[in-house]
């Protein structure tokens, strides 16, 4: 006799004992021995598990999803005694004999869920939680943001449509009075469409107004364009959100020990400067300033200073006064080359 586990991000949610006269069919199909559902990547019939010559086998179906074990990408393997594989967010893990019912306690502390079993051939495994978890409804908008978050409060039912009393409301015209309802039964979630003109979608598939269809966390329902994603959630979800969120805001942003409290201002006297291994080794003392031209100027002999300051004055007179339409006129001792003091 051999069994085969299922788990979602670490817990369990399935333990099917596998019938050699069976095959089991994996995928995100509602009526699929392996419900895999609602999972980016997950085909509507992913991989079969099959008995054939004596061994347990795993076959891909899904022309694009993929299956790994360890790491490898398998198509058709034989499974071993322990062996486990993944697909997406799914892990598996497949046990051989009888004794393997105690691998379902093997993470103390999480929630596990307990398979209920009807004698039938099939073999079919139905699902428990042992803890029973808060349904809600995220409604859409018309990007796919979630635009309102609606807990289905006590035991139901809910039902869902445009009249305005509607534990779900639908605000759209073209939507039944009363579109479809939610009911819990059995420790499952089921929806049924009300014969609705438009009919009701679960994962773009039309569900029937005469048998209702059982929910699983993370399901898209749509009428027309108004969409809605069904969740279920752990009861202490919101208390655990609002202790963190409250920790968070009395807690505050971290500051520096410097910031929060002011320190007195230090003169410059009183400034340090942070000694390094250049500190001690001896600086040449920079020299002079470099020589402005003023400076040279200054330094001339006056007599020199004032064949240049003449000389300047010249230059200047002609600039204004000179003739521009003929031989311009220059002192006699320019014309000469002679100054004043010569």
């Amino acid at each position: 006799m051999a069994r085969l586990f299922v788990k979602s991000k670490g817990q369990l949610i399935q333990d099917l004992l596998l019938n050699e006269g069976k095959s089991y069919i994996a995928g995100r199909r509602t009526d699929a021995d392996i419900v895999l559902p609602s999972d980016k990547g997950i085909s509507r019939e992913h991989f079969k598990i099959y008995f054939e010559d004596g061994a347990w086998n795993l076959k891909v179906l899904s022309h694009y999803g993929k299956v790994f074990s360890s790491g490898v990408l398998i198509e058709l393997t034989h499974l071993e005694q322990g062996q486990k594989f993944q697909v997406e967010s799914f892990e598996f893990e497949f046990v051989a004999h009888e004794n393997s019912i105690a691998l379902a306690n093997e993470s103390p502390g999480r929630s596990v869920s307990v398979p209920m079993q009807l004698p039938d051939e099939n073999e079919k495994t139905y699902i428990r939680p042992s803890v029973l978890q808060v349904p809600f409804l995220k409604i859409l908008n018309s990007l796919g943001e979630v635009r309102e978050l609606i807990k289905l409060e006590e035991s139901g039912p809910w039902v869902s449509g445009r009249e305005g009393q509607l534990p779900i409301i639908i605000s759209d015209s073209r939507v039944s009075r009363r579109q479809f309802e939610i009911t819990f039964r059995n420790n499952n979630y089921y929806i049924q469409d009300l014969g609705s003109s438009n009919g009701t979608f679960i994962n773009e598939v039309m569900i029937s107004n005469v048998e209702a269809h059982q929910l699983q966390s993370g399901d898209v329902i749509r009428v027309l364009e108004n969409e809605m994603i069904f969740e279920l959630r752990d009861p202490q979800f919101e208390k655990m959100a609002r202790s963190n969120e409250l920790s968070i805001v009395n807690s505050g942003p971290m500051m520096p020990q410097s910031m929060m409290s002011p320190q007195p201002m230090m003169s410059p006297d009183q400034m340090m400067i942070p000694s390094s291994p250049w500190s001690e080794i001896p600086m040449e003392p920079m020299g002079a300033p470099p020589e402005t031209p003023m400076d040279k100027f200054k330094n001339l002999d006056p007599k020199k200073r004032m064949i240049y300051v003449v000389s300047a004055v010249a230059i200047i007179a002609i600039a204004l006064f000179g003739d521009f339409n003929g031989k311009k006129e220059l002192p006699p001792e320019v014309e000469s080359g002679k100054t004043p003091f010569e």
